[in-house]
């Protein structure tokens, strides 16, 4: 067994997720642990994956990339029959031959993606709120020059 944490698409919606990512995984025996759908600054969906790769961890990548394939195959069938209905574009997916995945990181067992999940949830979480506190510092900022209050 294998495990790993990636980053999956480019600001994907929960819907586009579920339609075209979710069944892509399941093709190829893979299972979604742990999912947090908040975007993160459009680096995409925090996701835990397992699944059966012998001692092959390399091979978990592999399944991904090969989910990925199918994944952006179904959203350009899509695109091409309903352009204006998609809960998907293809660039969110595959944009100038750049997939959008990213490895956090790949295990050797099926446990220890999960147990990191919380942290790395975390760990975005608050990458997500200092970015926008120090827009709100800046903001303010500007707000008090903008009016001389504080000279």
């Amino acid at each position: 067994m294998a495990s790993g944490n990636f980053l999956i698409g480019d600001n994907l919606s929960v819907e586009g997720f579920n339609k075209y990512i979710i069944p892509s995984l399941k093709m190829y025996d893979i299972k979604v642990s742990d999912v947090l759908y908040k975007k993160l600054a459009s680096k995409g969906i925090l996701i835990s994956l397992v699944r059966d790769v012998g001692e092959k961890t390399s091979l978990l990548e592999e399944f991904v990339q090969k989910s990925m394939e199918e994944a952006y195959s179904e959203v350009n069938k899509d695109f091409e029959k309903h352009p204006s209905k998609c809960l998907v574009y293809p660039h969110q997916i595959c944009n100038g031959g750049n997939w959008a995945w990213n490895i956090i990181g790949v295990y050797s067992d099926d446990k220890t993606a999960s147990k990191l999940f919380p942290s790395l949830a975390l760990d975005y979480f608050a990458e997500v709120l200092t970015n926008r506190l120090e827009n709100i510092e800046e903001s303010m900022s500007d707000f008090a020059e903008k009016f001389e209050v504080f000279k």
